[in-house]
C-alpha cells in the first residue's frame, strides 16, 4: 500500500461507495497529535442522509478526521459529501479542506474552532504514594482554552489550543484577536462591537468570551 492510496470508504462505511473517500496517511501523519487520548465511538452524517458509527478522532495537523483500519491510519476526504461528523458529544463540520468543530451558532452566524498543538514532556508531582507521572489524559467536553492529551504509551502530552472562526453566510474569518474581529464584522456592526470590546476583557482563546461576542455581533445584525 502506498502513502497515498486513495481507498473507497466502501471497506469501512459500507453504505459510503459512491459518497466518500478515506486517505492512507500511516506515513505522513504524526499520531502524536491527535485531540483526543485516543479513538473513540463516533458518528458521521453524509448529506445525503446515510449515518456511520466507527471509532475516530481529529488530527490537528492535518485538521481532519482519522480512524485505523486494517491497522493503517485514514484520514476522511470526499469532505464536500460529509455534512456532521459527531464526536465526543461535539460536533465537526467540514470546511473547504479542512474539519472544524462547530462551538455556537447565532442566527446566520457560526463560532467554529481548529487547533494548534505541541509536545510536552510529562511533568511529575507528588502524592502520598511519593513521586509520579502525570497522566493529563483527560480532554475537556467544552472549548475552554488549553486541551490536554496524553500520547499512549509515549512520555509526552499533547497541548491544543483552539483558534477560533466566525462565519457567516459562506464567508470565513479567523478571530483571533480585536483587530481581526472588527475586521471580519461588517462596518455597520463595528460599533456596536467595539463598545462591546471597550467594556468587556475578551479572552480570545476562551470559548465562553467568543459565545458571548457571537452573541453580540447577531445581535447587532438583527437590530440593523
Amino acid at each position: 500500500m502506498t502513502a497515498f492510496l486513495r481507498i473507497g470508504i466502501l471497506l469501512f462505511f459500507g453504505s459510503f461507495l459512491h459518497s466518500a473517500n478515506a486517505q492512507s496517511t500511516s506515513d505522513s501523519i504524526n499520531r502524536e497529535m491527535l485531540l483526543f487520548p485516543e479513538f473513540v465511538t463516533g458518528k458521521v452524517l453524509m448529506k445525503n442522509g446515510a449515518m456511520e458509527t466507527t471509532p475516530l478522532n481529529y488530527n490537528i495537523e492535518q485538521q481532519n478526521i482519522v480512524f485505523i483500519q486494517n491497522r493503517q491510519y485514514l484520514l476522511l476526504t470526499g469532505l464536500e459529501l460529509v455534512d456532521t461528523v459527531y464526536l465526543q458529544g461535539r460536533r465537526f463540520l467540514p470546511v473547504g479542506t479542512r474539519v472544524c468543530e462547530l462551538v455556537a451558532t447565532e442566527g446566520p452566524y457560526h463560532l467554529l474552532a481548529t487547533y494548534a498543538g505541541k509536545l510536552v514532556p510529562l511533568t511529575a508531582t507528588a502524592d502520598h504514594g511519593g513521586i509520579v507521572q502525570k497522566a493529563n489524559n483527560e480532554v475537556s467536553n467544552t472549548v475552554t482554552g488549553v486541551y490536554v492529551s496524553r500520547n499512549y504509551k509515549s512520555r509526552t502530552q499533547m497541548q491544543a489550543m483552539p483558534h477560533f472562526w466566525i462565519e457567516h453566510k459562506g464567508s470565513l474569518a479567523e478571530i483571533d484577536s480585536r483587530k481581526q474581529l472588527l475586521k471580519a464584522v461588517r462596518s455597520e456592526l463595528r460599533p456596536s462591537v467595539q463598545a462591546y470590546l471597550d467594556s468587556h476583557p475578551v479572552n480570545f482563546t476562551q470559548a465562553a468570551d467568543m459565545r458571548a461576542l457571537l452573541q453580540v455581533v447577531a445581535k447587532a445584525d438583527a437590530q440593523r
